[in-house]
């Protein structure tokens, strides 16, 4: 799933994010250009998540252009939200 639409020449910055997942699953970031992976999985059990706080210099960014993807192993609903800056 595309949650932030890449910009050409700009890459998006993830400066803190959470979510928390309605059952059990596994969630990485990825980049559009051929589903590069920008993390590794995160194995969340039904009714947790994760939180990743505010880091100035950011926790990982797409390639320049690209979109940033959430990927979830099975199709599970999550809820959040990140904040990101566009470089």
């Amino acid at each position: 799933m595309t949650l932030v639409v890449g910009v050409p020449g700009r890459q998006i910055v993830v400066l803190d994010c959470w979510f928390v997942c309605s059952a059990n699953v596994n969630v990485k970031f990825q980049t559009s250009t051929g589903l590069v992976d920008l993390t590794g999985y995160a194995y969340c059990i039904q009714n947790g998540g994760v939180v990743l706080p505010f880091s100035a210099g950011g926790w990982f960014a797409t390639a320049p252009g690209d979109s940033l993807i959430i990927n979830l192993a099975t199709g599970v609903a999550i809820g959040g939200s990140l904040t990101y800056t566009l470089v």
